[in-house]
């Protein structure tokens, strides 16, 4: 995969894990949310560990925006219909909290990321958007959420009318994550990269975390990985739609405007902010062109980058990368006990393409819950609320999930479009995609391991993407992001092993 404008090579690495250790709470994930649960928790007497599978901060939580907004686009107006205004209040303070919060962190323990307050501005392009954009002003009023009406296009570009929200922020993800892990580790936090936990078992006191062939001994756990390691019967990935998105960096030769923005339409996003590049100079990062995830073609990448070279006279060179995010069924994110009645074991995801915010959000319920004091969120977040599966849109999302399912499986028998490097062939019962890169063949199962989806080339990240449930592998079989928890095998191997983890 491609790297984001962010991610540069970290100044300190981390080493893998190779003893096995005794801790009061193990982090599992080094982003965003994992490193801010180790930085609220080590403010307490417990001893911390935090493994990362791979580098810290490489994943979605290095590939975003780097915007940090209660204005998350058309929300407000669903949560009050959804969920009451109570609760869509307690959302929007949530989120404006978690700014605040960030800020002072970042004064305390001076890490240099960029950190600035500015407005954010939710945009209506066209008349259809701005019936939608009407019903989420209504939806301020009634929240009582701070705004401006915006009648001036920000740039010569289709625009309606715009609601600013005034003092949000932005900063620079990357840096950020790598300061505060930093911060962390010179006051005692064990930090490991390329430390996979494969497996956790119960104990009598405790658990027992499989890492490297090591054992890692905790009292209690939190997962901030998107998926848990085991479900535990929830059905997690049943209850979050999986999108992708292209994002791009470049140079514009218009003067770019501090308000960060994005439009109203959830179906055709268009999300926009400014950074200060390392030589001084205003870059635009752009994101939209988003897709259910294995869906993406090189041909709408190509497309959607060529539309916002135009429209921003956008100089060479252009830095695109892509990312994926989790959207729950009820628009609100899963934070809290894995399971129901045991704060063990916590966990966070669904954070709705705001995981900036959320993140913050996530550590201070996740530790709240950990240390038995009283969160406002627990109830908001709790990843076992009912309200979810009475969602129309998880039915039909998981209507799709079935029909995407059937077809994989069906259009695995016929020629494929890939590019020419790239061909997928049955052999003994199996699928095996085929991809060669750099004078190298490889061949690999193509069969999901999560639940058996075949899956779709990305000739974007050159990656094996499930149309299912959003598992991602690299083109030569490596893991990359879940709910699928083992590499794809290759043609020599025996078939890939279907385990969901449903129940361990």
């Amino acid at each position: 995969m491609k790297r984001s404008y962010w991610i540069k090579e970290p100044s300190v690495a981390y080493t893998s894990l190779s003893d096995s250790i005794h801790v009061d709470t193990l982090v599992i994930g080094g982003g965003m949310c994992g490193l801010m649960s180790a930085y609220y928790l080590s403010h307490t007497d417990r001893r911390i560990a935090l493994v990362e599978a791979e580098r810290i901060g490489q994943g979605a939580s290095g590939r975003n925006t780097g915007k940090l907004s209660a204005q998350q686009g058309f929300l407000y107006s669903d949560l009050i219909k959804t969920h009451g205004e109570a609760k869509a209040r307690l959302y929007y303070e949530a989120n404006r909290d978690a700014i605040t919060a960030l800020e002072d962190l970042i004064n305390d323990e001076k890490i240099n990321c960029q950190f600035r307050r500015v407005d954010a501005m939710l945009m209506a392009l066209d008349e259809r958007e701005q019936e939608a954009l009407e019903k989420e002003r209504q939806a301020y009023d009634a929240l009582r959420i701070p705004y401006e009406v915006v009648t001036q296009p920000p740039y010569e570009m289709p625009f309606v009318k715009g609601l600013r929200m005034m003092k949000q922020a932005q900063f620079h993800p990357y840096h950020f994550m790598l300061e505060l892990a930093q911060r962390m580790h010179q006051n005692g936090v064990a930090i490991h990269e390329h430390s996979p936990v494969t497996a956790i078992n119960k104990q009598k006191e405790g658990y027992a975390i499989t890492c490297n062939n090591c054992t890692i001994h905790a009292k209690s756990i939190i997962m901030a990985t998107h998926f848990p390691i085991s479900d535990h019967g929830n059905l997690f990935f049943t209850k979050v739609d999986f999108v992708q998105g292209d994002l791009l960096a470049a140079k514009s030769a218009y003067p770019l405007h501090d308000t960060m923005m994005i439009n109203i339409d959830s179906d055709h996003i268009f999300s926009a902010r400014t950074q200060i590049d390392d030589d001084g100079s205003a870059l635009a990062i752009l994101s939209g062109n988003q897709h259910h995830a294995g869906f993406m073609t090189l041909e709408d990448h190509d497309r959607w980058v060529k539309m916002r070279t135009r429209q921003f006279q956008l100089k060479q060179p252009i830095l695109t990368w892509r990312n994926q995010d989790y959207v729950s069924h009820d628009r609100l994110p899963f934070i809290g006990n894995l399971i129901a009645d045991d704060p063990s074991i916590q966990f966070a995801s669904g954070f709705g393409k705001w995981g900036n915010t959320m993140s913050v959000v996530a550590a201070k319920t996740m530790v709240a819950n950990l240390l038995v004091e009283m969160t406002p969120y627990a109830a908001l977040f709790a990843p076992h609320r009912r309200q979810v599966i009475f969602q129309s849109s998880y039915f039909l999302g998981n209507m799709k999930m079935i029909k995407h399912y059937l077809t994989s499986h069906i259009k695995s028998f016929f020629p494929d479009h890939y590019p020419f490097h790239v061909r997928t062939f049955h052999e003994n019962g199996t699928v095996y995609g085929a991809v060669e890169k750099d004078g190298k063949l490889s061949i690999v199962n193509i069969r999901c391991p999560h639940l058996g989806c075949i899956l779709n080339y990305n000739a974007v990240d050159e990656t094996w993407d499930c149309p299912c449930h959003g598992s991602r592998f690299t083109y030569d079989g490596k893991l990359i992001k879940g709910p699928a928890d083992q590499d794809l095998h290759d043609i020599e191997e025996a078939p890939n092993t279907i385990d969901p983890h449903i129940i361990d």
